[in-house]
């Protein structure tokens, strides 16, 4: 379990923000506590009156409200609706804060459960609740009761320190950690050690630590924007997206394309490596794109395939994790057609994941320069 706390000037954000989920379909309020109303009879303007009355009470504080994100690990799927309402009760007590008005949102939108709490930080009398340091004065202790009382699993914050000394990070598992310092993690360090050219061999690298960049463009074909999402095995997204801009490394398509410049040279000089790897490997095998996926990966190279948008066909993008470099298989020079390409990426994902499946393959590939 893992709780992130926003201090807002107004609660209005975050309850249009929960409306339009419930809207969409893809949330429900479960309770509305300490209002005059049963959540049935709770209409979104009759819940703006109340708490609008109950911060005008105070006008002098800038921070009126707070925004609570409880989440879960995958490993707590049992908890039912039932069982989450008592937990984010619980929470609101032991945080002190029992007494306040409330709403509780289940959100639908991710493959974890995880709940949202709205809530006003002035009190009946109108004075301002004290949430100097909430998260360690409050919401830890509370956190860690709750771990306790309903055999919760945690979500641990990883020092930065720590992750600093680790030679390469692991895979996402949605959940295990929040997401923006996951992805903050991987991104960083890809940035950092890999030399990547273009968004394809970008996307091809993301997915294979669980994560998908998503361009937002306008017409015409105008980049404005970059979003980061957590993805399972099958790469399909789990998250919710995280603006490149809201990441320390500032991931955006302004910082790429720049990046990508910066390692044309550093390319060049692993093509050659990564070209003769190839050939060497397409001769000492049995000449079948089994055969070769395999040999590939013993040599520390994985053939993969990515695509930005969702109408044109993909690319086949060799990574080497010994020169730690993605550049897409065509750059190569290789005679080897689109087909064969997709055909070798699917193979190598598949042995690469470590699947336990017999490949039959009767065609045959030969690999020579092309020229």
């Amino acid at each position: 379990m893992f709780v992130r706390v926003h201090h807002v000037k107004s609660f209005h954000h975050a309850l249009t923000y929960n409306e339009r989920k419930v809207l969409e379909g893809n949330a429900q309020c479960l309770q509305a506590c300490n209002f005059p109303l049963l959540r049935n009879n709770l209409t979104k303007e009759l819940t703006k009156k109340y708490l609008n009355h109950w911060e005008a009470k105070n006008v002098t504080s800038q921070i009126k409200s707070l925004h609570f994100l409880l989440s879960f690990s995958p490993k707590n799927q049992h908890l039912d609706q039932g069982l989450l309402t008592e937990i984010a009760r619980n929470y609101m007590r032991l945080t002190s804060l029992s007494q306040q008005p409330y709403l509780i949102y289940q959100h639908f939108d991710t493959a974890i459960p995880h709940l949202h709490i709205i809530s006003t930080c002035i009190d009946q009398s109108g004075a301002k609740i004290n949430t100097s340091m909430f998260v360690y004065r409050r919401s830890l202790p509370a956190v860690k009761e709750l771990v306790r009382l309903y055999d919760l699993h945690t979500n641990k914050i990883v020092p930065a320190s720590f992750l600093a000394k680790q030679p390469s990070p692991c895979k996402i598992e949605y959940g295990s950690v929040p997401s923006k310092q996951a992805i903050e993690n991987i991104v960083d360090y890809l940035l950092k050690n890999y030399c990547v050219c273009d968004i394809y061999s970008w996307t091809a690298l993301l997915s294979r630590w669980h994560i998908k960049p998503i361009i937002l463009t306008r017409e015409p074909r105008q980049t404005y924007g970059m979003l980061y999402y957590i993805t399972d095995e099958k790469n399909k997204t789990v998250s919710s997206g995280i603006p490149a801009s809201r990441l320390p490394s500032a991931p955006t398509w302004q910082k790429l394309s720049t990046y990508f410049k910066e390692n044309e040279n550093r390319k060049q000089k692993a093509e050659t490596t990564i070209k003769n790897v190839l050939l060497y490997a397409s001769c000492s095998t049995e000449n079948s794109y089994a055969s070769l996926a395999r040999t590939l990966v013993k040599n520390g190279i994985v053939i993969t395939h990515a695509k930005i948008t969702k109408d044109e066909d993909p690319l086949a993008i060799v990574i080497s994790f010994v020169d730690r470099v993605a550049v897409r298989l065509s750059e190569l020079n290789l005679a080897i057609s689109v087909e064969n390409m997709l055909k070798m990426a699917e193979l190598s994902a598949s042995i690469s994941h470590g699947k336990n499946k017999i490949f039959r393959d009767t065609n045959n590939i030969t690999l020579s320069k092309n020229g």
